[in-house]
């Protein structure tokens, strides 16, 4: 079971944020869907699943706990609640081969319980920020899948 609290939350208020219909859609996962809001910020939305929210709370969690060697690979997020959050917008990652496997990354993936899928072998997962490469999507950890995305296998046995 994945554990947030309310103390994993920054400031913004539900009324604070409206998605504006001039915003370009930029993308998405399962879970939520990313949109322009300038050319310096994105905002990333709740689909309103169980498991979006946590997304969303659990990315705050981990860039507010992040230590500053850590942040230096994670996209910063400026804002953000339950239902949305507020991110620099990066550019985006054109090869896997751009993918940093290094000890700062890997203790993040452990000390966070992200998903490592996604984080070394998906490039969408990345993007660049001033010329740095940056993970942009790090809001998933392995609870939250079990919990939520994972199918139950037993219910396609046959027996």
């Amino acid at each position: 079971m994945c554990n947030l609290t309310n103390d994993d939350l920054l400031e913004l208020d539900n009324d604070d944020f409206q998605i504006d219909d001039s915003f370009e859609e930029l993308g998405g996962g399962f879970a939520r869907t990313v949109y322009a809001i300038d050319k310096d910020r994105v905002a990333k939305v709740s689909n309103g699943m169980e498991g979006s929210w946590k997304q969303n709370r659990n990315e705050i969690r981990v860039w507010k706990k992040a230590t500053d060697e850590q942040k230096e690979y994670l996209a910063p997020i400026i804002d953000g609640n339950d239902d949305v959050v507020i991110m620099r917008r990066c550019d985006e990652l054109n090869d896997t081969d751009e993918i940093p496997a290094n000890d700062v990354v890997q203790v993040l993936v452990d000390e966070f319980d992200l998903g490592d899928g996604d984080i070394f072998k998906d490039r969408r997962s990345w993007g660049k920020l001033n010329g740095k490469v940056v993970l942009v999507d790090y809001g998933l950890t392995n609870a939250i899948h079990k919990e939520h995305y994972e199918m139950d296998d037993t219910s396609n046995d046959d027996n």
